[in-house]
């Protein structure tokens, strides 16, 4: 079973948590368990305690230990994930820019350039670079 609480008291499965940061502040919590449980079975019983405590911090103590590698895994893929989806959006913002640039470098041309000439570069280019024109005769 790999199923952990959330601050509100909802249980969720770890490989469905979709939250880079909720997974960090899962594993920061359940860090925290595993300490304060091991500080208890440290001090030992406490007046009034049930006869099984012992039993039952023990059976917290190691479910809780076999809960943070899965976390720590869940961690890892979100991050693998995070960043790629960065990647993306970089990749993106990084393509507008080149076809912005390209678009400016055109518009450029046609003001600078006689109209002859322009148009014997632009035929120059699409016999160089036909793929990169292939949409202009689809479209």
């Amino acid at each position: 079973m790999s199923r952990i609480q959330l601050a509100d008291g909802e249980e969720i499965e770890i490989d469905d948590l979709a939250d880079y940061d909720q997974a960090r502040r899962l594993l920061d919590q359940l860090d925290r368990e595993i300490i304060t449980i091991e500080a208890q079975i440290c001090d030992g019983p406490r007046p009034g305690q049930a006869a099984d405590w012992l039993a039952r911090a023990k059976s917290a103590l190691r479910h809780r230990k076999v809960l943070r590698p899965k976390l720590q895994e869940r961690i890892a893929d979100l991050k693998k994930e995070k960043a790629k989806a960065a990647h993306a959006v970089a990749e993106v913002a990084s393509q507008s820019r080149r076809s912005d640039k390209r678009h400016a470098f055109m518009k450029a041309a046609v003001d600078v350039l006689p109209r002859g000439e322009f148009n014997a570069i632009m035929r120059r280019a699409k016999e160089m670079f036909p793929a990169a024109f292939s949409d202009e005769a689809q479209g």
